[in-house]
């Protein structure tokens, strides 16, 4: 799991990348031309802040930063998106959104979380069932998160449901375990079902 995350990262990544690249072309081309219709590249990363059939250009470095900020492609296709995934039955957002991560502290956190319990809880279940328990707690939380913003049109990513799950399972199995928690530089000592309840408030 650690190594399809950081994958998919590194793919999303330099999907992203291409796709920026491409959409400040085109957008050098269109205030270039002089026209007040911007191209179909720069309206599929619009979608989300101005309706897609016509967006009428008023400050150009505003309207710049807007769209090249905005969701990707990669991210709008794989990421959980209300409208995709009822709309246009896409419902493999709800298995692809966890592997997809908002940039490098993001991934590692949440790796780092994995690598910490989820080998603990591996041990204990088995890891098919791991494998399972993890998809399925990425699932459960996606619709969580679906039930709480229906009409949100940027895309859900993260396997921070995923680890929470994985956190509930260790702190269930062993809640008497004494754990470190750092509160800015100094440690914490806890059990392992407070660390879960406070981890799950944080995230």
């Amino acid at each position: 799991l650690l190594i399809v995350n950081v994958a998919v990262f590194l793919i999303a990544l330099f999907a992203e990348q291409i796709e920026r690249g491409m959409v400040r072309d085109d957008l050098r081309r269109f205030y270039a031309s002089g026209e007040r219709t911007l191209p179909r590249a720069a309206l599929d990363r619009t979608f989300f802040l101005h309706p897609p059939e016509r967006v009428i250009v008023t400050e150009r470095r505003q309207m710049l930063e807007a769209v090249v900020a905005a969701p990707s492609r990669f991210e709008l296709a794989f990421g959980i998106v209300p409208y995709n995934l009822f709309g246009r039955l896409m419902v493999w957002q709800l298995l692809t959104y966890q592997f997809l991560h908002g940039g490098w502290l993001h991934l590692l956190l949440n790796m780092y979380m994995l690598f910490m319990f989820g080998r603990l809880v591996e041990r204990q279940i088995g890891s098919r069932s791991f494998l399972r328990f993890y998809l399925l707690g990425g699932v459960f939380a996606g619709v969580l998160n679906l039930l709480a913003g229906l009409f949100v049109e940027a895309p859900t990513i993260g396997a921070s449901g995923a680890i929470c799950a994985v956190l509930a399972a260790f702190g269930l199995m062993n809640p008497n375990a004494r754990l470190a928690m750092f509160i800015f530089i100094f440690p914490v000592m806890m059990r392992a079902r407070t660390f879960v309840i406070v981890y799950a408030l944080l995230t």
